[in-house]
């Protein structure tokens, strides 16, 4: 093989690995954005920061092709294919008090779900499954025995129905960090942009497997992730978000 020809193909193999990183997805743990467009839904298609049909914020897409599987209630085994999370917005619990809410996952003495919520898991697409699981181990009135779940799946907007929302797992809690830290280092690209996170930590829908009275969370300071955390702390943030 002659220079040229050899200095030809280093060039193609140079652009082609920097197009792969450029447009990567956010799956198996990636941390990186996809900040391109995902499939048309409803007519239209969707990029990270648009305001989803749901009046949140897209903070997760998958491509066209690429869906990832989501998980509709406590009994579905087989799921459905979906392209999208969205986050509720900025001061959607109450119009009066634009933080997110303060909330425990499951208080210890009025609750069946501090003991243990069964299967619940940690993969995109398993939170919605998750949120289910939790509200049917707590029974009784949800506000008091799950009201971390609760809260999500009582919200509602215009354009999504109570029922649509949930808690996220760990690893869609993991991607709505990613995309909070993107948009912070990435301001200029989306004016007027926020997502209106605290630095706290946040509750996921995963409940930790070495301990039944624990659950998985993150931290917005600085993105660490565990699964430490009692079900009965009433210092977590809380933030619905939805799938299609």
């Amino acid at each position: 093989m002659n220079k040229s020809k050899f200095g030809i193909l280093v060039i193609i193999a140079i652009i082609t690995a920097l197009v792969f990183f450029a447009c990567g997805d956010s799956i198996d743990g990636d941390s990186e954005v996809y900040a391109g467009y995902g499939p048309e839904v409803g007519g239209v298609r969707y990029k990270v920061g648009d305001e989803g049909p749901g009046g949140g914020i897209i903070f997760y897409v998958r491509r066209e092709g690429n869906p990832f599987t989501l998980y509709m209630d406590a009994a579905d085994t087989i799921g459905k294919p979906a392209h999208y999370l969205e986050a509720a917005p900025g001061g959607w619990y109450t119009s009066t008090a634009p933080d997110d809410p303060l909330l425990a996952w499951a208080p210890s003495s009025d609750s069946d779900a501090y003991e243990t919520v069964s299967s619940t898991s940690f993969e995109i697409g398993t939170g919605r499954k998750n949120t289910a699981l939790i509200l049917a181990a707590g029974g009784g009135d949800e506000s008091v025995t799950a009201p971390a779940a609760n809260v999500c799946v009582t919200y509602s907007t215009t354009g999504a129905a109570a029922g649509e929302w949930f808690l996220p797992s760990r690893d869609e809690l993991a991607r709505l960090y990613d995309f909070h830290f993107y948009i912070k280092q990435n301001a200029a690209n989306y004016p007027g942009l926020t997502t209106g996170f605290s630095d706290n930590r946040y509750w996921s829908s995963s409940q930790d497997v070495n301990s039944s009275n624990h659950v998985w969370g993150q931290r917005f300071s600085d993105g660490f992730q565990g699964g430490g955390i009692n079900k009965s702390n009433t210092d977590v943030d809380v933030r619905a978000v939805r799938a299609f």
